[in-house]
């Protein structure tokens, strides 16, 4: 796999438009394995050398992810608390789309983050305020899901 990896990375960094593509590939490849994928993610960093890039790779490796994992999904929620405070927006962009994927699959881990969405809303990028109105509407549908939230 890392000898494999090395080579996906490679065309991650050369080829803009593959990115989708090869991070589905990279999934397919470890998807049976969830330490596997754990330690993919935490090497993409080193192959990819572009916090930019390794953020989008994240955001496109979750959002194949048809089932919660707590395990598995603790790994990206790290990686997008740390990137929403980065100060280059696509960075930002990307860690609240992951953020929304997760919010997605179990609102109920991802609400005490809401504070520091709503303070992100404000910022004048509209990538930015668009992903958050994504996470608000996503967090106010689970509502119906957790109404046993809304008496406390």
């Amino acid at each position: 796999m890392n000898h494999l990896l090395r080579n996906y990375c490679s065309i991650i960094r050369e080829s803009a438009p593959k990115r989708q593509y090869i991070c589905q590939l990279i999934y397919a490849h470890c998807s049976h394995d969830l330490q596997l994928r754990i330690k993919v993610v935490q090497s993409l960093k080193k192959h990819l050398k572009s916090d930019e890039i390794v953020y989008c790779c994240h955001a496109f490796l979750i959002s194949n992810e048809e089932v919660f994992n707590e395990q598995w999904f603790d790994v990206f929620l790290y990686y997008a608390l740390i990137g929403i405070t980065n100060p280059k927006v696509n960075i930002r962009v990307y860690s609240l789309n992951v953020l929304n994927t997760i919010a997605r699959h179990n609102a109920d881990s991802i609400l005490d983050i809401t504070d520091k969405i709503y303070a992100i809303s404000r910022e004048n990028h509209w990538e930015i305020k668009a992903q958050c109105l994504e996470f608000a509407i996503t967090v106010l549908n689970s509502y119906r899901n957790m109404s046993h939230l809304l008496t406390t």
